[in-house]
């Protein structure tokens, strides 16, 4: 679900990694950056990505799938904490 459009937010633009809104609407894209972050990279995002890679390996070059580490053990971040800093988006 596109958290901007079910917080209506109508009118946005995006180029890479710059997004732009009405002045008006800077404080839901504020909230609705943080909220997608927390979403995004609460997900184990890294365990993901080595699985897919370790799956193509396994049909083109499975002698290479144990070169592979392992995803490195996750830290203490809290990622909620966005929600509440001073500095996240400008």
């Amino acid at each position: 679900m596109n958290l901007g459009v079910a917080n209506g937010l109508k009118h946005f633009a995006m180029i890479h990694d710059s997004f732009g809104v009405h002045a008006a609407d800077t404080s839901l894209l504020n909230a609705v950056l943080r909220e997608s972050f927390v979403t995004q990279y609460t997900a184990p995002v890294l365990e993901r990505f080595r699985e897919e890679i370790v799956e193509q390996l396994e049909f083109s070059a499975p002698e290479l799938v144990e070169k592979i580490p392992p995803v490195p053990n996750m830290g203490n971040l809290d990622l909620d904490a966005v929600k509440r800093s001073d500095f996240f988006f400008a």
